[in-house]
């Protein structure tokens, strides 16, 4: 039963963390996640192109989150603290002027897209750098 195991032996580094979408280190073929062979500098060097869209996630947002356009600011708080955890006060202070701009879905959704998507796409193009 998994209530046994001891919470640290569950938990595993971001670094270490598998992607929804990403590869199977298997120690042979793929020695071990791209971005820490990229950060060891263990890849092939050749022009690369990295980048994901502004709103990538925002398809998702709706979707996987049962996100509707129309979110109300008390259901757009709770969805910030259930992605964010206790973080989510200074991810919407980041994301408000999306919220007032463009709405709370799309605050919502720029954050999730640069949390999943934006900030590991600048992680990656920087470590190949």
């Amino acid at each position: 039963c998994v209530r046994a195991v001891p919470l640290q032996r569950l938990q595993i580094p971001w670094s270490k963390r598998i992607p929804e979408f990403g590869p199977v280190i298997d120690g042979r073929i793929v020695a071990d996640y791209p971005l820490v062979l990229f950060q060891q500098g263990r890849f092939n060097k050749v022009p690369t192109i990295v980048g994901s869209s502004r709103c990538e996630n925002c398809w998702d947002t709706n979707t996987a989150w049962g996100c509707p356009h129309a979110v109300s600011d008390a259901d757009y708080d709770v969805r910030m603290a259930l992605i964010f955890g206790t973080a989510a006060p200074l991810v919407k202070a980041w994301y408000e002027p999306y919220r007032r701009a463009a709405g709370a879905y799309f605050a919502m959704a720029r954050a999730q897209s640069d949390f999943s998507y934006n900030c590991p796409q600048h992680s990656t193009a920087n470590a190949l750098a």
